[in-house]
């Protein structure tokens, strides 16, 4: 049971990645009166999913592009609600996609349920940079 619930989350990650066809509008952003693409990872609305996302870009790539240690799918533009399931999941140490349920549980442990929102908006957004 535990290889068809895998296979199935699996299934749903990677579909997911190949779907993201969300679109951004440019405006103001009123923190910093630049005129750039209003909630992407580069504005500043999302600075603490960025700045998390600074612990994840050496496995995951800089943009999210890369195979963690050549086995798992990319993650750039993985649905948010996906990304939040799984980080909570390797929190509490439920889940071990790949094998890595010990790796990502200590990258996780120290992240707040506000943390894990804002990287997995980061996340979903990194396709928009070319992941």
């Amino acid at each position: 049971m535990k290889n068809i619930y895998k296979y199935m989350l699996v299934t749903i990650l990677v579909a997911s990645g190949c779907q993201n066809t969300k679109t951004y509008k440019r405006g103001i952003n009123s923190s910093n009166g630049e005129n750039t693409i209003v909630n992407s990872p580069n504005s500043s609305i999302n600075k603490n999913g960025k700045e998390i996302w600074q612990r994840c870009k050496a496995c995951h790539g800089e943009k999210g592009e890369k195979k963690a240690l050549d086995k798992s799918a990319p993650i750039a533009g993985q649905d948010r609600e996906t990304t939040i399931y799984q980080l909570k999941e390797y929190k509490n140490g439920n889940l071990n996609l790949y094998g890595f349920g010990q790796l990502m549980k200590g990258q996780a442990s120290s992240l707040s349920d506000k943390d894990i929102e804002d990287v997995a908006k980061y996340i979903e957004e990194l396709a928009t940079l070319g992941g």
